[in-house]
């Protein structure tokens, strides 16, 4: 329905109306332009596509572009988002007189990517936790997000025997770089974290170099 058609309809219902409303209508009328001019109202981006957030159905819509509306007003409304104290995009959202906090890159991903694997982490790909376009994410396991971290630089660990609570030895090193076999059972990660009682990531520091620098 454009612009014009509501007015129509508006006018055709006015001498129904009772006094309250006429004069509600009356108001919306004299200020259509006003209103439909909004800045917040919404011209869609190129190729954006958009869905009810999932258990806001009919309240709140996400795009694929990463942004949030309500339905509220006529034709939809944008939303204006937050960042958190981690660098996440947010936005608060209400039902049943009730306001929740919610991270909007998993809005998006609830809403457009399917998660047949049920992996409870929504992953940036690019390492930027503000680009909540729907290409740049993916579901993942704990695991995986730590690997990503790690892989962008977005996450530190502890450099091997530099530390106090190191708990390879130089031999150790040697010895898991030597007969490392990416997924292998015997000498994959997961297999070599378990012989020697350290977590995984501390065999993909030892494998990618970043702890022990000084083991040759």
């Amino acid at each position: 329905m454009d612009v014009n058609e509501a007015k129509k309809i508006f006018l055709q219902a006015l001498p129904e109306l009772s006094e309250p409303l006429k004069s509600a209508v009356k108001f919306t009328l004299s200020n259509w332009h006003k209103l439909s001019c909004d800045p917040s109202k919404i011209d869609d981006l190129p190729q954006e596509v958009w869905r009810d957030v999932i258990g806001y159905e009919g309240i709140y819509q996400v795009s694929n572009m990463g942004r949030v509306k309500s339905l509220h007003w006529l034709g939809g409304r944008l939303i204006k988002l937050s960042s958190n104290k981690k660098g996440y995009l947010s936005v608060g959202l209400s039902k049943n007189n009730v306001t929740k906090n919610n991270k909007v890159h998993i809005l998006v991903a609830r809403a457009f990517l399917p998660n047949h694997e049920n992996k409870p982490i929504v992953h940036h790909k690019d390492g930027n936790r503000k680009n909540n376009h729907l290409e740049n994410l993916e579901w993942a396991t704990h695991l995986e997000n730590q690997q990503y971290s790690i892989q962008m630089g977005t996450k530190k660990f502890p450099l091997g025997i530099e530390f106090n609570n190191a708990k390879l030895t130089e031999d150790d090193v040697r010895y898991i770089r030597a007969h490392f076999i990416p997924y292998d059972n015997e000498f994959g990660n997961s297999a070599i974290a378990k012989k020697f009682n350290v977590s995984s990531f501390a065999i993909y520091d030892v494998i990618h170099g970043r702890s022990y620098k000084n083991v040759i």
